[in-house]
Order: structure tokens, then sequence, then C-alpha cells
């Protein structure tokens, strides 16, 4: 069976075990699809999280209420980035769990109610 990657360079392996797919960015499906308010976003990246919501435009933050995530322990990857960066956009930590590989996170844009 092979496995899906969206960018093979980034890894140090052969590829003949991998297909190499097309992705989109968060900021490319919010402005291709005109979105002026999300209600609900949930994230299971298996650690692109660290990639994923840093990258997104400070604009878009201003339009999603709720956001869910599961993070995982990758290397340079700490839930206190994510933690700190949404609370700096106006988000509030309303659930956490977690152990030291992996974990939940909930947050809320009250601003939004």
């Amino acid at each position: 069976m092979k496995r899906v990657i969206v960018d093979y360079k980034k890894l140090n392996t052969d590829t003949e075990n991998y297909d190499c797919v097309k992705s989109y960015s968060l900021n490319d499906i919010i402005k291709d699809n005109r979105l002026s308010y999300i209600d609900f976003i949930k994230l299971d990246c298996e650690g692109s999280e660290y990639d994923i919501l840093p990258a997104l435009d400070s604009k878009y933050y201003a339009i999603i209420k709720e956001i869910r995530m599961e993070y995982h322990a990758v290397p340079g990857g700490d839930p206190s980035i994510i933690e700190s960066l949404l609370i700096s956009k106006g988000y509030r930590v309303i659930y956490k769990s977690g152990y030291d590989n992996s974990g939940h996170l909930w947050f809320n844009n009250y601003s939004k109610q």
C-alpha cells in the first residue's frame, strides 16, 4: 500500500512508496470559497497544525468562531506555540487535554458570539 504525501522533498526517503497529491492551504479554501464567517474548524492533521495555523492570514482569524484541534509531538512543535498564537488572535482556550505526544485543544473567539 502506498502512503500519500504532499511534499516529498521534505522527506529524506525514497518516494517509490508514496503518491503526491495536490493540497490547498486554509487561506486558499477561505478565499476561493469567499467565506465571510466560519462557525467551526476541526484540525486533525498529524503535526501539520504547526504549519497551518501560523500560515493563516490574520484577517481570517476574525471570521472563525471556534477551532478544535488535535495536536501531535513533532520536532519543533509545541502546543503552547499554538495556544499563544490563538490567544493573540482573540481566542480563549475552552478545553485542553493531552499527554506527552498528543492531545486536544479547543478555542473560541468570543467576539464572534
